[in-house]
């Protein structure tokens, strides 16, 4: 009969923000990380992926916003020619 090999226990994962919507929130979220290594509350490998999934999500929430800036732009170009071409 194989012998069950014990998997050792995970430990218990920091509290993670659960509004990451804004950059100020995920720069709030990058600092429990980095103070929650410090203090040895995750490995430095773990923290490392987490805050690198952190800037992978503020580099998305940046292009969203560039995206809805230009888009509010373009509406605006728009319409200011619209109204120009009224006679």
């Amino acid at each position: 009969m194989a012998r069950k090999q014990q998997v050792p226990a995970c430990p218990t994962p920091p509290v993670i923000s659960r509004n990451l919507l804004r950059l100020e929130s995920i720069a709030k979220e990058l600092g429990r990380i980095y103070r929650a290594m410090r203090r040895g509350e995750i490995e430095t490998q773990d923290g490392t992926r987490l805050a690198y999934v952190l800037r992978q999500l503020s580099d998305v929430l940046e292009l969203l916003q560039l995206e809805a800036r230009i888009t509010a732009l373009e509406n605006q170009t728009a319409e200011e020619s619209d109204y120009g071409n009224e006679s």
